[in-house]
């Protein structure tokens, strides 16, 4: 019996190490790029709208709290797009492939195959 826990122990423990060490990467390397893009988005909305002239501020629609809200969510659309959900959609679309993938030749395909019909 603990020779039969130790094999299912010892490889579940390093899968965890590695899932821990994966999500870091993850998180920084869908991070750090979106919020890269972010400041770069930001900034060039704002030399946008600093360029356009001066009657186009006058107008009701382009109010300065208008402007700065707009400047506020827009850009945050992008980082949302493009940042730590997007690495999370990714691994989350890929677990559920590797799992299938497994199953299908570990288990029975038959089963798998209700399984996707669910």
């Amino acid at each position: 019996v603990r020779a039969q826990a130790l094999l299912w122990c010892v490889p579940l423990f390093l899968v965890s190490v590695g899932q821990m060490c994966g999500d870091t990467m993850r998180g920084w390397g869908f991070g750090k790029p979106g919020e890269k893009l972010t400041v770069k988005v930001r900034m060039m909305f704002y030399k946008a709208l600093v360029r356009q002239e001066v009657g186009w501020h006058d107008l009701p629609e382009n109010a300065s709290g208008a402007l700065c809200a707009s400047l506020a969510t827009e850009v945050n659309m992008v980082q949302a797009l493009s940042g730590e959900t997007l690495g999370r959609n990714i691994v989350s679309i890929m677990t559920v492939i590797v799992a299938f993938g497994i199953a299908f030749l570990v288990g029975h395909w038959a089963v798998v195959l209700v399984a996707l019909a669910c």
